[in-house]
């Protein structure tokens, strides 16, 4: 959008605004205070109540126009005392109504945990375009830093073809002698990177047989479980369609389109659908090893992060990792009783690090202990400051957590740890007990907003600063980073057509994503393994 744009819509939203305060005015102010409506230029008769809801700055702007005229007829020498005794009055009246119609801010992607493509169209010109961040800026300048290894295109040292590039005249451009190509020399050397016009290999394979000569029996070669067909697609061909469709979120019909228009083959829909669902099944012994390697006791991970995502049409995908090993689970309810299927007995011998969805911390879910995420609690509050600007509690609360984070990152010592505890946790309580003040808050509708806030933050009072004991992370960024690609992929491919479609991307992307995080990232090679019954992923002993 240009500024000249920009500044159109702007002057259209301020019109259509100024249209919505008028019409709230001529809705709440009654014919019977006829002066007031003279005085705020509205009509003689009275509209009906509008049932949608009014926002926070749409109340301001109505009070502040009140309040304008009354202080316009306040300044006025003439005699307009009644006039001023009926603007006041219905300026106490319209306070007691809109006192319990006061609704929050819209959520966004900069108060609220909702992503940024779900922003409302009428908030998206009041977000600024780069999204706010909970990192403080540092001195540091913008760009390479000093000291830091740069990178480079390397030369091969494999050359396939090799090309002498001579001057398109041989002759000398000073004196017009001739120059023998003998005399020439190699001088500086660039290469070209490129791949073939034709990388499609086609391999005959010939089942010998033969029979036995003493008793008869034909004894011949046996293909292999992926050679089925006379024709088929090699390994290398199905794992670029698992790796475009899986790891690069390509639909079908893109992934066909690419690859025909690169090998000059005749490859459908279905085949690239069939191709997944093998790769799905091919990885389901690897998916056992690292759901048993999760569940291991181990000191470097105690802990186990986990969230939620909806992924459209009724199913829900969940994440469960700990920085090393990730698996995915498709499911059509976002219950308990789904993490009980992939973990009948629970995490005995994990901390969950979590954010505040109730199956979480249902009785059956068994685990060491809860850590619920603090970059999620600094959200919200982030929302409430934006909500009450002038409330301070919010803002105490948001530095006490926030400081916090940033005093224990560098505590190793299981001392100073267990200090900063006992610190923090009476500050923490003594600021979720403290007293809600109407005087600060502009409605008792607001009042109950910050009650219900902080009835949910006491009710896992506990689980705020499990971290500093258990020597496991304060946040639960690592699922978060885990489920972007699948909003990645729903945005591209829509939603999953078929419950098998969405397990069978739940299956593959558990296996990239742990592959990935053990320094792996090369997928195709990963896609090629798995089509080869190579083993993928070790067992922890």
């Amino acid at each position: 959008m240009t500024q000249k744009e920009r500044k159109k819509r702007l002057e259209w939203e301020a019109q259509i605004q100024k249209s919505r305060v008028r019409a709230i005015l001529n809705s709440y102010v009654p014919t019977d205070c006829q002066k007031i409506r003279d005085v705020l230029g509205l009509s003689t008769e009275q509209k009906p109540q509008s049932k949608e809801p009014i926002s926070n700055e749409m109340l301001n702007l109505v009070f502040e126009i009140l309040c304008n005229e009354l202080e316009k007829l306040l300044t006025s020498e003439e005699n307009n005392l009644a006039v001023i005794k009926e603007l006041t009055t219905e300026l106490k009246r319209l306070h007691a109504v809109l006192d319990k119609e006061t609704i929050p801010p819209v959520a966004t992607s900069e108060n609220s945990g909702i992503p940024s493509s779900k922003n409302p169209i009428s908030e998206q010109e009041k977000i600024k375009e780069k999204t706010k961040s909970l990192r403080e800026r540092s001195d540091k300048p913008i760009g390479g830093q000093v000291g830091h290894k740069g990178t480079t295109l390397k030369k091969r040292d494999k050359v396939d073809i090799r090309l002498k590039i001579y001057p398109e005249s041989e002759t000398c451009p000073n004196c017009g002698a001739i120059i023998p190509r003998a005399l020439f020399t190699e001088g500086e050397r660039r290469q070209i990177i490129d791949i073939c016009n034709d990388i499609v290999k086609t391999t005959e394979k010939v089942s010998m047989a033969a029979k036995c000569p003493v008793c008869g029996t034909v004894v011949k070669g046996q293909f292999g479980d992926l050679e089925g067909g006379n024709v088929n697609y090699g390994v290398n061909l199905k794992s670029i369609m698992t790796l475009l469709n899986n790891r690069h979120a390509m639909p079908y019909g893109r992934t066909v389109e690419l690859l025909n228009n690169l090998t000059n083959l005749k490859i459908s829909v279905g085949t690239v659908k069939n191709t997944i669902q093998t790769a799905s099944d091919f990885s389901e012994k690897e998916l056992e090893t690292i759901v048993k390697n999760l569940l291991k006791p181990n000191s470097n991970f105690e802990f186990i992060h986990a969230d939620e995502t909806s992924a459209g049409s009724g199913r829900w995908l969940w994440v469960f990792g700990n920085g090393k090993m990730v698996i995915f689970v498709m499911t059509n309810s976002r219950s308990h009783n789904e993490i009980l299927k992939k973990f009948p007995n629970g995490f005995p011998n994990k901390y969950l690090l979590t954010d505040r969805h109730t199956a979480y911390f249902t009785k059956e879910i068994v685990c060491l202990g809860h850590q619920i995420c603090l970059v999620h609690i600094l959200r919200n509050i982030k929302y409430y400051i934006d909500f009450f600007p002038k409330y301070e509690w919010p803002k105490r609360l948001y530095e006490t957590v926030k400081t916090l984070m940033h005093v224990a990152k560098g505590l190793k010592d299981d001392v100073e740890r267990k200090k900063l505890y006992d610190e923090y946790y009476p500050k923490i309580l003594k600021l979720l007990a403290e007293p809600t003040s109407r005087d600060d808050l502009p409605s008792d509708k607001a009042v109950e907003y910050i009650e219900n806030f902080k009835k949910g933050l006491i009710k896992h009072k506990d689980n705020f600063l499990t971290f500093l004991l258990a020597h496991i992370p304060d946040e639960n960024n690592v699922s978060e980073r885990a489920l972007r690609m699948t909003k990645v992929k729903m945005k591209v491919s829509g939603v999953y057509r078929s419950d098998n479609g969405a397990i069978h991307y739940a299956n593959l992307q558990s296996l990239v994503q742990t592959c990935r995080n053990d320094g792996d990232q090369n997928y195709y090679k990963t896609f090629v393994k798995l089509f080869q019954h190579t083993k993928i992923i070790q067992e922890i002993s």
